[in-house]
């Protein structure tokens, strides 16, 4: 959780999905100062049972490493990047 120079919580924005049943999604936008924080208040106001799916777009927007699919096998390394002996790629 990120805190001002106070030690108070600062609040992010988020949004959300919620799924109820058969109806469709309803989106939500909350402030809350963690994503713990965010899934508690829908699941306090909804209840529990549902299908949520929560984001913030900040976080969105940070990388979380390479797709398996872009990693490249060592036949399309170039020489110079070739691993270790006894390092697998």
């Amino acid at each position: 959780m990120t805190v001002d120079g106070e030690g108070r919580a600062l609040m992010r924005e988020y949004r959300a999905l919620l799924w109820i049943g058969d109806e469709p999604g309803i989106r939500l936008e909350l402030l809350a100062p963690s994503l713990a924080a965010a899934k508690a208040l829908i699941v306090e106001t909804y209840g529990e049972g549902h299908v949520i799916s929560l984001w913030n777009d900040e976080d969105s927007r940070t990388p979380r490493g390479v797709p398996i699919g872009l990693r490249a096998t060592r036949e399309q390394l170039p020489a110079s990047e070739e691993p270790e002996q006894g390092h697998v790629a």
